[in-house]
């Protein structure tokens, strides 16, 4: 009967834990850029009473005698599929594809890694994520070229009218994104100024996700890829004007969430007749 309590017990924290992170991903439903957590479940605490017999003369053996297990969480991940591409403000970029934003909260002497393209620019002129971090990218050398040697944080003088150009997904920010929609094929029409920095791991999965919405990277995620420009070496493209919602699917959220329910239920349930057929035991020896 304990051993039913201990392993009802358990098969609780396991449950408990996965509707923790089902009311993280449902609470981030409207976030930009989130990426929801998935997590899988394994057995625990096999118990063999008799491992059987083998067979001889043409017949089978006896079969192996064992009890059923508790649960356990065998693993939490970030699912980094595509969000749902909608529309957003003029410095709003939403990535389409393999590929991260890069940002920094002390001046590039750590990164973080983001999907979220929701920008603004501080009064001093750097372009920071929504949560303050200075954005990186690639400053216009002229000619058509960026100095895609050298990433640094995106800083302009005059932010007034500065937009991402509205054509070619390619995230290059320009003085006047009204004359980038009117000349898209004349890139210096418009006053390019700088174009976004992307870089990717090659097993993204072991990011950590840190604040705001940012993720952090680990020996597991690997090395990040050296950063390149939207669409160059298979980066994603740069929508312009646009946000990356959370991928978060509400209908599936929910009914994972009623099964864990019910689960928990049913655990409860056996932890109580066997807390009910102890408590009967001690009443009939105390009699």
């Amino acid at each position: 009967m304990l051993d039913i309590m201990k392993n009802g017990e358990n098969a609780m924290r396991a449950f408990e834990t996965a509707l923790r992170i089902q009311t993280a991903n449902m609470g981030n439903m409207s976030t930009v850029g989130y990426k929801s957590l998935k997590y899988s479940f394994k057995t625990i605490f096999n118990k063999v009473l008799n491992s059987g017999s083998s067979g001889s003369a043409g017949k089978g053996g006896t079969n192996p005698h064992q009890e059923g297990s508790s649960v356990a969480l065998s693993g939490i991940s970030v699912d980094f599929s595509q969000g749902e591409i909608g529309a957003g403000q003029k410095l709003d970029l939403a990535l389409k594809g393999n590929g991260m934003f890069i940002v920094s909260p002390d001046d590039g002497r750590t990164f973080l890694y983001s999907r979220a393209g929701n920008f603004k620019f501080s009064p001093d002129g750097f372009l920071l994520d929504n949560s303050g971090r200075k954005v990186f990218g690639f400053k216009y050398l002229g000619g058509g070229k960026f100095d895609t040697a050298n990433m640094i944080p995106i800083k302009i003088d005059n932010p007034a009218n500065a937009g991402w150009q509205s054509q070619g997904n390619r995230g290059i920010l320009v003085q006047d994104y009204a004359t980038s929609s009117a000349s898209p094929t004349n890139l210096d029409a418009s006053g390019p100024l700088f174009q976004i920095a992307l870089t990717d791991f090659s097993n993204r999965e072991g990011l950590i996700q840190y604040d705001g919405t940012t993720f952090k990277a680990t020996p597991s995620a690997g090395i990040p890829f050296t950063p390149a420009a939207p669409i160059d070496t298979g980066m994603a493209e740069a929508v312009s004007q646009s946000i990356e919602k959370s991928n978060v699917f509400f209908i599936g959220e929910t009914v994972d969430a009623m099964e864990v329910q019910r689960a928990m239920s049913a655990s409860l349930t056996a932890v109580k007749i066997a807390s009910q057929q102890i408590q009967n035991i001690i009443q009939q020896l105390g009699a």
